[in-house]
C-alpha cells in the first residue's frame, strides 16, 4: 500500500496522500460562516459589478458602432447627392446635343412609334377580346357544373324525403296490421 494506505492499489496518488482531501469536515463556528457568508456577498457584488461593467461597455461598442454606420451612411448620402448633380447635369447637356442632332428625324420617329402605338394597342385588344372569350366559357363551364351539382344534391334530398316517408308510411302499414284497425293514434306520427 505504501504512505499508510493512501494510495490506490495500483500505485496511484490519492488526493488524500497529496495534502489535497481533508480527513473530515469540521463544522463551521458562526464567525467562520459569517465570513463565508461576507466573502459569497462580496464577490456576488463584484460579479454584478463587473456584469454591470460589461453590459455598459457593450451598449458603448453599440452606440459607436451604430454611429459608425450612421456616419458612413452620411457620406454615401452625400456621395449620392453630387453623383445625382453631376448625371443630371450630363443629362441635360445630352439632351441638348440630342434637340439639336435630331431636329430633322422627329416627325420619323413620331410616325413609327404611333405606328408601334397602333400594333401594341390591336394586339393588346386581341388578348383581352380571347381572355374574355376564355372568362365567359370558363364561367359557363361553372354554372352547368353549379346546376348539376344543385340537382344532385336536390335529387339526393328527395330521395332521403321519399325514403323517409316510405318508412312512414311503412311503420303505419305494419302498426295497422298489428292492431287490426285503419285508425292510428296521432302520438305514434311523431315517433315514426
Amino acid at each position: 500500500m505504501g504512505l499508510g494506505g493512501t494510495m490506490t492499489k495500483t500505485g496511484g496518488i490519492t488526493l488524500a496522500s497529496v495534502g489535497l482531501r481533508s480527513k473530515a469536515k469540521k463544522p463551521l463556528d458562526d464567525r467562520a460562516r459569517k465570513d463565508r457568508e461576507r466573502r459569497r456577498m462580496r464577490m456576488i457584488t463584484d460579479q454584478l459589478t463587473l456584469m454591470h461593467d460589461m453590459e455598459s461597455h457593450r451598449r458603448e461598442e453599440e452606440v459607436l458602432q451604430r454611429m459608425k454606420r450612421q456616419a458612413k451612411q452620411e457620406e454615401e448620402l452625400a456621395y449620392e447627392s453630387w453623383r445625382t448633380n453631376q448625371c443630371r447635369n450630363v443629362i441635360t447637356e445630352n439632351r441638348k446635343l440630342r434637340e439639336a442632332r435630331y431636329d430633322r428625324r422627329q416627325d420619323l420617329e413620331t410616325q413609327a412609334a404611333a405606328f408601334k402605338e397602333r400594333q401594341v394597342l390591336d394586339s393588346m385588344q386581341e388578348q383581352m377580346t380571347r381572355e374574355i372569350e376564355s372568362l365567359t366559357q370558363r364561367d359557363q363551364f361553372t354554372r352547368e357544373k353549379d346546376k348539376e351539382a344543385k340537382k344532385l344534391r336536390q335529387t339526393v334530398e328527395c330521395q332521403k324525403m321519399i325514403d323517409a316517408i316510405f318508412d312512414i308510411a311503412h311503420e303505419a302499414y305494419i302498426h295497422q296490421q298489428k292492431q287490426d284497425s285503419d285508425q292510428i293514434d296521432q302520438r305514434n306520427w311523431h315517433e315514426w
